[in-house]
């Protein structure tokens, strides 16, 4: 039996919610998560791996710090980044939680900061972070200043009738207090300069107040943007950098697609654009009837026909649908970025055409399948049968017939009467 530890352990806890997750289909599912599991890591870069455990949800994942509020905070604004088009809901509580051990090993955590952070998540909306008031205090805790970031977005009411106060992340209050400390130290500076005689510099191309050159991004469909091999966040929403007058190196990864790497040579004040499009990926769809269960170099991806394609790596692939008793349909297929290729195939049962003379009651392995009256065709799956044909006082016909699919295997025979002169002899023996 699991049982929870006995030292419960005060932490921040982000839960990491995939909107109208579990009224999408299985491989849209497995897509959206491996996406999440993807901004999960760039968000959680600002953190040390022994200070946090990642936990899998119903609808997402549950991600547990140790000692930093202010980290989490980092981290959730980094992960609503990443997300891009991916409609991601962020809830972040803090409070006791304890490990769920089984076996002598950690199973899963629980706690009130567990409850605390999946209830915020329920109520976030997409690109957005709810956090609890314990979450905001610890927060407040260590950097004062910070809980201006968090103001109060209301008060929620959940199933149970209870009422909730959750602080939205003002994701530009940051902004705006650097802005204004930015405005006070340059006017500062410039008084300074004035008073010193050298304000002629502020105007020199080649001095530190020179203008600086921008970049403006257009990346399709997204990537992490990396300048002089500093990560500066994803594109899109990252759509326009500014940097000194220079040599810069600007790279864009996107998931195993070749990066984007250009160098660039930047006067002061001159803008750039940049636009790429990585190929998405390649598409194997399938045109296959009446159905069957696809496995793609080995393994299963679904069943035909509610699966009607998949994106796949660039490359070689061997493709086989399995269905009933029929031969795998077997393919090797070279896929290449930005193409789709359909597969297509008809499983074609076997046929056995029966012409017997008068007829009789007809038996496939020993089963009655009727009389022959309506019954001269039958559609069979791949195989072996004993086919038998009954007609009154005659011997029975009895044939064994191997059938491959889509053959047609024709049985003929005549029930004849026996002469008078053989009756004759048969009486007298």
């Amino acid at each position: 039996m699991n049982e929870p530890s006995v030292s419960p352990m005060h932490a921040s806890v982000l839960y990491l919610r995939l909107a109208d997750f579990v009224s999408k289909p299985v491989v849209e599912q497995a897509r959206m998560r491996a996406q999440l599991e993807a901004v999960a890591a760039a968000g959680l870069s600002v953190l040390p791996e022994r200070d946090r455990v990642v936990l899998e949800a119903p609808d997402g994942l549950a991600i547990v710090v140790l000692g930093n509020a202010l980290g989490t905070l980092a981290a959730a604004e980094r992960c609503l980044d990443a997300a891009a088009v991916l409609p991601l809901c962020v809830g972040a509580g803090h409070g006791a939680v304890a490990t769920v051990e089984g076996g002598g090993l950690i199973q899963g955590v629980l706690g009130d900061g567990l409850h605390s952070a999946g209830l915020a998540a329920r109520f976030a909306a997409p690109a957005q972070m709810l956090a609890t008031r314990s979450f905001r205090a610890a927060v407040a805790q260590q950097a004062p200043v910070r809980q201006a970031d968090l103001p109060l977005a209301g008060t929620f009411v959940d199933a149970s009738v209870r009422s909730h106060d959750l602080y939205v992340m003002d994701r530009l209050a940051r902004k705006r207090r650097r802005r204004r400390l930015a405005v006070i130290a340059a006017s500062s500076v410039l008084a300074f300069l004035l008073a010193g005689g050298v304000g002629r510099m502020a105007y020199r191309a080649e001095g530190p107040f020179a203008p600086k050159a921008e970049v403006a991004l257009a990346i399709s469909p997204g990537g992490e943007v990396f300048l002089d091999g500093v990560s500066q966040g994803m594109a899109p929403p990252l759509t326009r950098l500014s940097m000194r007058a220079g040599v810069h190196v600007l790279e864009v990864r996107h998931g195993a697609d070749p990066p984007l790497k250009m160098d660039l040579q930047l006067a002061a004040g001159e803008q750039v654009e940049v636009k790429h499009v990585f190929s998405p990926l390649p598409v194997l769809a399938f045109d296959v009837a009446p159905g069957g269960e696809v496995f793609v170099d080995g393994k299963s991806r679904g069943t035909l026909p509610a699966l009607r394609q998949l994106e796949l790596s660039e490359g070689m692939h061997a493709v086989e649908v399995r269905y009933g008793a029929f031969p795998p349909l077997k393919r090797k297929v070279q896929l290449k970025r930005g193409e789709q290729i359909t597969l297509r195939h008809v499983f074609a049962p076997a046929v056995l055409v029966l012409k017997v003379i008068p007829g009789g009651e007809v038996f496939v392995n020993g089963a009655s399948r009727g009389p022959m009256t309506g019954l001269s065709r039958l559609e069979l799956s791949p195989g072996r049968y004993a086919i038998e044909v009954r007609n009154g006082k005659h011997p029975p016909l009895k044939r064994t017939v191997d059938l491959k699919a889509g053959q047609q295997v024709v049985v003929q025979h005549e029930f004849r009467q026996k002469g008078f002169w053989r009756r004759l002899f048969e009486n007298d023996k």
